[in-house]
């Protein structure tokens, strides 16, 4: 009777925190591009005759917004990686000095095609058809960048090509070349995107388990939790689930601590604290997050790891 009075005792002086589920940016890898830290940008040379679309003045100016650009969340999904909130890349004048150099060559080709196609009129079950030429007329316009990334003990080639194409149909107005060059120049933005931008960002939600607490005084101390992770303050959060392990010991206030130090960006750190508490998808998600971390690392971009 007594040890099942001093169970009681102690289950009721063992607190519950509800778990707490918040929503926020999940980044991974879309391609490697090759980039690096320092950035410097020799002009395209345009080995054509046309000159209707500035290739290098769009290009420059693509890889400069890259180069400062950050991939902070908007208000409505919050994000704490805080290598991420920093410019990972930025261009230099110094060649020297370069990670890598990028440039290149483009051309710019417009065509006006006509042929003549063999057509057949129709005519009743007493007349053979009768034949007559049509002349079928396509202008076209080709766009094709060769963009060489010089590093200091190999270089990288990548292709950039778009074709636009217009038909004369009876159906449709056939697009005049002047038409086609603009529809090329506004597709090549769009390329450039898919070849540079290579980070994709998805929304996840993150949910911490419920923790047990003995300690009433650190109990109060997680009344203001649900706040702090509305507010993304991680680290504040991350300090309190930390409290809570070094207390309990158990593998839920473990998981809390690697949810906290995932979304600060520490992926090595948030591993060791999800090895306590294995679950098939954090372990999927993890191994995409550290992919991109090693690239990054790989590629000379300076990290500032998250810490509590």
């Amino acid at each position: 009777m007594k040890k099942i009075l001093l169970l009681f005792l102690i289950i009721i002086s063992t607190i519950i925190v509800e778990a707490q589920q918040a929503e926020y940016y999940f980044y991974t890898l879309k391609n490697k591009t090759p980039l690096r830290s320092k950035i410097f940008y020799k002009s395209l040379i345009n080995i054509g005759i046309n000159n209707d679309i500035n290739v290098d003045s769009i290009v420059y100016h693509y890889i400069n917004n890259i180069a400062n650009k950050t991939y902070k969340s908007n208000k409505k999904a919050m994000n704490a990686n805080l290598w991420l909130l920093s410019p990972l890349f930025h261009m230099t004048d110094n060649e020297s000095s370069a990670d890598v150099i990028v440039g290149g060559t483009y051309h710019l080709d417009k065509v006006i095609e006509s042929t003549e196609k063999l057509m057949y009129e129709a005519s009743s079950n007493f007349t053979s058809p009768i034949p007559y030429f049509e002349i079928e007329s396509t202008n076209k316009v080709n766009l094709t960048i060769i963009l060489n990334f010089k590093y200091s003990n190999n270089t990288l080639v990548d292709t950039i090509l778009i074709i636009k194409e217009s038909k004369r149909s009876p159906k449709a107005k056939q697009k005049t070349i002047d038409e086609l060059v603009s529809r090329c120049s506004n597709k090549l933005t769009t390329a450039l995107y898919d070849e540079f931008d290579f980070i994709n960002r998805e929304v996840h939600y993150y949910k911490f388990p419920k923790v047990k607490i003995k300690d009433k005084s650190l109990k109060k101390e997680f009344e203001n939790a649900k706040q702090l992770l509305n507010n993304g303050e991680i680290i504040k959060l991350g300090n309190l689930y930390k409290d809570v392990y070094n207390e309990s010991n158990t593998k839920e206030a473990a998981y809390c601590v690697g949810i906290c130090y995932e979304l600060i960006g520490n992926f090595p750190k948030a591993q060791e604290y999800y090895k306590q508490m294995p679950d098939f998808h954090t372990k999927t998600r993890m191994k995409n997050s550290m992919i991109l971390y090693d690239y990054l690392l790989e590629i000379g971009a300076k990290l500032t790891l998250g810490e509590f």
